[in-house]
């Protein structure tokens, strides 16, 4: 996002005032996540109910983006769409869909014949799965 900002700047789109007033920002909210991220008490996870939730959400996204409350929802989208979404000519789009959702490919790779690769993709795909239930706390399902 400081990217953008910058370059926006650069080119004269916002002003050098608005630029510091955004990053400022940007950068109280980045280190008020961090704190809070800190204080996250991770023995409180129940594994299976982790892989439960994130089971169910690579099955059907849908389900879970239907059944969830608004805050829930935003998280959602963020996590899917982590570059946001465009539209364009009538269509939506985005750049860039959540890792998690690329996983085959991760582990498929032609060229994957190592154990380092395939732990290495295994561990980005407990995090993913651990940050998804994080995200959604104690979201019921139906």
């Amino acid at each position: 996002m400081q990217s953008v900002l910058i370059k926006k700047n650069i080119i004269g789109v916002i002003s050098d005032v608005v630029l510091k007033e955004q990053l400022y920002l940007i950068e109280k909210e980045s280190t008020e996540l961090q704190i809070k991220l800190a204080s996250f008490d991770e023995s409180n996870i129940n594994i299976d109910d982790a892989f439960t939730v994130a089971e169910e959400y690579l099955k059907n996204p849908s389900a879970v983006w239907n059944e969830a409350e608004l805050d829930k929802k935003l998280k959602l989208q963020w996590f899917q769409f982590p570059q946001g979404t465009t539209f364009k000519n009538e269509i939506y789009g985005t750049t860039e869909i959540a890792c998690i959702f690329n996983v085959k490919s991760a582990l498929l790779q032609a060229d994957s014949t190592t154990v380092d690769i395939v732990t290495k993709s295994w561990n980005q795909i407990e995090s993913y799965i651990f940050d998804t239930y994080r995200m959604l706390g104690q979201y019921q399902y139906v």
